[in-house]
């Protein structure tokens, strides 16, 4: 319940900003997108959407299943609808019958299309908007090239904002997607970095590899052995444990050193080590810093 309360505001909120936005400043972020291909606007929008519910999770700890994703699915379309009727909303024609989203005038459903007798509803309005679109390009302001009322090209975008929010419903797991569960607690675990080493020591690596053997002298050498600052591909040695039955993991995070001297993660060489609550106190009483965990 609580997920899906902070998931419901998360929505109204995401939904009221965009929607207010295009009102006062005619900018759609829905639309807005880098490289005239990546819709960032819609995969930011998508993802704030989503924000709430994964942290309304994560605070509930109840573990990420298919249901539940496909549920933060379901919240990200509703997303794009009401955005899309908000701007329907705020959709006024003024006394120049120029339209503006300021509802300055008279709504568009007091009107009709063409020679239509039905009033321009919801759907119909979406539809002409989206035919009569017109799509600029432009490079750090200067604009490249415009495309004004191609159907086929303004769908084909309207249908990558959608799942340009998609996308980000999907980047929204990050909230909890690095978090270890508990199956025998049923919550999640806490997580705090203790050192990094150089990757290349290897007798370290299988030192940590049979943490669970060592004496508690030696295990306490250990966490004490590691810099604060390590300028190659190195481990980052990050422990979960799950404060109930104190057992987790030992993560050795690979971080290679990339271009401009940036450090990325290497998922396969990285290592995951079961550890038991014996391990985890006894680190948890060597190292002072868990009283910030």
């Amino acid at each position: 319940m609580l997920a899906l309360i902070f998931g419901l505001i998360g929505l109204l909120i995401d939904v009221v900003f965009v929607v207010a936005l295009h009102s006062w400043t005619s900018f759609d972020l829905s639309a807005f997108s880098l490289f005239f291909v990546v819709p960032i606007g819609a995969i930011v929008i998508g993802g704030l959407a989503c924000l709430g519910y994964y942290i309304g999770i994560l605070k509930s700890n109840m573990k990420v299943t298919k249901a539940i994703q496909i549920l933060s699915i379901v919240i990200t379309i509703l997303c794009f609808v009401l955005i899309q009727y908000g701007f329907y909303y705020t959709a006024y024609l003024d006394e120049n019958m120029d339209l503006n989203y300021k509802m300055q005038g008279e709504h568009v459903s007091n009107y009709v299309i063409g020679d239509s007798e039905d009033p321009v509803n919801f759907f119909s309005f979406t539809k002409l908007i989206v035919n009569s679109r017109v799509i600029s390009f432009s490079n750090k302001g200067r604009q490249l090239l415009e495309v004004s009322g191609n159907k086929v090209v303004n769908w084909i975008f309207y249908a990558v904002d959608f799942l340009g929010m998609l996308a980000g419903a999907f980047l929204a797991q990050a909230v909890i997607i690095d978090k270890k569960y508990c199956d025998k607690c049923k919550k999640y675990m806490k997580q705090k970095e203790l050192l990094k080493f150089p990757a290349h020591d290897t007798e370290k690596v299988n030192r940590f590899k049979s943490i669970v053997n060592i004496y508690p002298q030696e295990m306490e050498a250990l966490m004490h052995s590691g810099n604060t600052t390590v300028q190659e591909d190195h481990y980052e040695v990050i422990m979960d444990w799950c404060d109930v039955c104190n057992d987790g993991y030992l993560r050795l995070q690979f971080m290679e050193m990339e271009a401009k001297n940036k450090f990325n993660l290497n998922i396969k060489k990285s290592i995951d080590i079961p550890i038991n609550s014996h391990v985890t106190q006894q680190i948890t009483k060597s190292n002072k810093n868990f009283a910030n965990a």
